[in-house]
């Protein structure tokens, strides 16, 4: 099952904190996802987290009024444009938004006060299989090699002492 349709059956269930955090993780992997922007402005907004709501509804081509006054709480939180555009989860490169949300984000990117540095690769790329980001068999070796040693010779310490112990009673 997808995490927007496991998000949904958390909404459905009551679950928003949930859906909220399934959605989260979802953007993490797919940032420019629209079905997942949408459905997490949903969900902050039905938090009563309306500022947040327009955090990711402004990344989509939502125009509702709902969506409306969700961005203009957004703005009004964040009123210039770099405050604006660091408020945004913005991950994606541009092109992978859709038109409407590009000719919005260009329109804050003109400020002389906000820096982007684009995502140079395509924000669909994924950890590989296994975890990743591990120390590896490689890491594990290194590791071992420097505690054991150690470890055998505060074992030998420990018994000298005891040997020592026995000894002088």
């Amino acid at each position: 099952m997808r995490a927007v349709e496991r998000a949904r059956a958390d909404v459905a269930a009551g679950r928003l904190w949930k859906a909220r955090d399934r959605l989260e993780g979802a953007l993490a992997n797919a940032p420019a996802d629209q079905e997942v922007l949408v459905l997490l402005g949903e969900v902050h907004h039905a938090m009563g987290d309306v500022p947040a709501a327009g955090r990711h509804w402004f990344l989509t081509e939502r125009s509702d009024a709902q969506a409306e006054e969700a961005i203009a709480a957004m703005r009004e939180r964040h009123p210039t444009p770099s405050a604006l555009f660091a408020a945004l989860p913005v991950k994606a490169p541009l092109e992978a938004y859709p038109p409407a949300v590009r000719e919005r984000l260009e329109e804050i990117l003109r400020d002389d006060d906000v820096r982007w540095a684009a995502p140079r690769k395509a924000a669909t790329a994924r950890r590989p299989a296994g975890g990743g980001g591990g120390l590896g068999w490689v890491g594990a070796a290194a590791v071992t090699a420097l505690v054991l040693p150690w470890l055998l010779g505060v074992v030998a310490l420990a018994y000298l002492l005891w040997r020592l112990l026995a000894w002088l009673v």
